[in-house]
């Protein structure tokens, strides 16, 4: 029987060629390429990765500045008010032959009942602008009944409006004992007063003093607190501080009657002058002031300053009712830092939905300054473009601001945006913002050994701003993407990633072998070589070559053992 020579040929062939698969598959498993790349379908919306918005509350009812108060601690006025009307035309004859005569006296301030007071704190909240005064107005009344030439006499009673309308009519007094009310009534804008029915008899011929207690409002037009300059943030330290500079200012409103009477309306007062005490919050932490009334520099501000360091506007300054300007200029001090910032500014940097669409969440906080002032800083961010924001908003509502840094006036950086803040103020943990804005940078990152040639049997770590880099990024918790791993041709692409600095970490065997600095400054895709010091041992041809030699050798020894057979 002849023997089957073809059969070692077969099992020959069959070690050649499954040497050949298992080192293609090898090759292959060693130098997988690894790419940063998001699917859309991947990240839709990372809610879980929010910051705790319950931690951070507002104290303010709305976004201003506190004012503090205004009160009134005297006054000049001396016009007489109205006893004409033509609700009551049957005292005209009576007026006209003095059968009935009304002499004005005069007008005294008694005190302040209703401070104009403002406070925007929450739990505080005032939001008054107008002052109510107590006023004592006198008038002297004459009756005759001989001089009416009525045949009924005297219809026996008046009727009187003070020229500064009434809010109130509190007391009546005659002759200095208070009256009942039922004794007068107020009929409009005036008092009408039945003196025969007071002393219960019908005098011939009297005189008698009457005073009228009545409440007065003043109001405070314009009356705000503004910030004068948003300053830079200088982003050196990890708090800075400020000596910002405000201007506190009102017009004082206080109205009479036109001068033919109730009937035909008010004006603003030019006879009112008023002695005004101005008291602002948080004085003590308040200095440099600065005053000017109806846009007269005052010379010497302690004339105007009492102990407290509340202003203090005299008679003599002529501070009347149309309009007058209160301006007063002064400076404080804050120091602000952000809370728990990767970078010099920034707290969070998360990838929110899609592959590109990231958020960057700032923590602005004061650390020391006044409890009921506003305040608002600038800084510059250089790894977000202008063109790439998609909203910017905060957590309270507040306005945040932002500009491309190439249109700002001596700007540090020459691409990325100037950031306004929102208002801050001192107690508030801090009032979060959020910009959003679209990562669309590539790089593509080539690793060569010690002659240039590519490394592959390496990991890859990036570090965003020396915290791995991910898709959360923070100083409390991250979602770090894993380590990566270059294909065969020492190549990795990084896809969608924000401008600014990274830091590339190489490592063989779990051990560091390459650091490497990067600062992302375009939108540009580029090429980076990292060159390390490997030592160059071409592993792959080897391991080829020895699972080969290997194979080749045992279908060998099999292929001579059969061929003796």
């Amino acid at each position: 029987m002849r023997k089957n020579t073809n059969k070692p040929k077969v099992f020959f062939g069959i070690f050649l060629v499954l040497a050949f698969v298992m080192s293609n598959i090898f090759m292959l498993t060693i130098t997988q390429n690894n790419v940063i790349n998001y699917n859309d379908d991947d990240y839709i919306d990372i809610e879980t990765q929010d910051f705790s918005s319950e931690d951070y509350s507002s104290i303010l009812e709305e976004e201003k500045n506190s004012l503090g108060y205004v009160s009134v601690l005297n006054l000049s006025y001396n016009k007489a008010g109205f006893h004409l009307s033509p609700s009551y035309s049957e005292l005209d004859e009576e007026y006209s032959n003095s059968a009935l005569v009304l002499n004005y006296s005069s007008t005294q301030f008694m005190e302040t009942t209703q401070k104009a007071s403002n406070n925007y704190i929450s739990q505080e909240y005032i939001d008054n602008k107008e002052i109510l005064i107590k006023l004592n107005e006198t008038i002297v009344v004459h009756f005759d009944n001989a001089l009416d030439p009525d045949i009924n006499g005297l219809e026996g009673y008046m009727v009187y409006a003070p020229r500064l309308s009434m809010e109130n009519v509190l007391e009546v007094y005659i002759n200095n004992t208070e009256i009942d009310e039922t004794d007068f009534s107020l009929n409009g804008d005036y008092l009408f007063f039945h003196y025969y029915k007071y002393y219960n008899y019908a005098y011939t011929k009297e005189a008698f003093i009457m005073n009228i207690i009545y409440t007065y409002k003043l109001s405070l037009a314009s009356w705000q607190i503004s910030q004068l300059e948003i300053e830079d943030l200088a982003l050196n330290e990890s708090s800075q501080e400020f000596n910002p500079d405000y201007n506190y200012g009102f017009r004082l409103q206080g109205y009479e009657f036109k001068d033919s009477g109730p009937a035909s309306g008010t004006i603003l007062s030019q006879d009112l002058v008023i002695k005004l005490n101005v008291s602002l919050y948080d004085r003590d932490n308040l200095s440099d002031y600065s005053l000017e009334l109806n846009n007269e520099q005052i010379i010497d501000i302690a004339d105007y300053l009492d102990i407290d360091n509340n202003v203090i506007i005299n008679l003599t300054d002529n501070f009347r009712g149309n309009n007058s300007e209160f301006s007063l200029d002064f400076k404080t001090n804050f120091t602000i830092e952000f809370l728990d910032s990767v970078d010099k500014s920034w707290a969070i940097d998360r990838l929110k939905t899609g592959r590109y669409l990231r958020e960057r969440i700032y923590f602005p906080t004061i650390v020391t300054g006044p409890d009921h002032l506003l305040f608002k800083f600038s800084f510059f961010e250089s790894t977000i473009l202008i063109d790439s924001i998609q909203t910017s908003y905060s957590q309270f509502g507040r306005i945040v601001d932002v500009l491309d840094a190439n249109v700002t006036e001596d700007s540090p950086i020459t691409i990325g945006i100037k950031i306004t803040t929102p208002s801050l103020i001192n107690n508030e943990i801090a009032c979060p913002f959020i910009i959003a804005y679209n990562a669309i940078k590539t790089v593509r990152l080539i690793i060569t050994d010690n002659v240039n040639m590519p490394a592959w049997d390496i990991d890859v770590s990036i570090y965003y701003f020396n915290t791995p880099y991910g898709t959360y990024i923070s100083n409390d918790k991250t979602y770090p993407i894993p380590q990566l791993v270059p294909d065969e041709n020492g190549e990795m692409v990084l896809e969608a990633i924000p401008l600014g600095e990274y830091n590339i970490e190489i490592y063989q065997n779990g051990n560091l072998v390459k650091e490497q600095l990067l600062n992302i400054t375009s939108l540009n895709e580029e090429i980076v070589y990292i060159h390390t010091n490997l030592f160059h041992f071409p592993t792959v041809i080897i391991i080829f070559g020895l699972i080969s030699a290997g194979l080749f050798s045992i279908g060998f020894i099999f292929y001579q053992k059969n061929k003796k057979r």
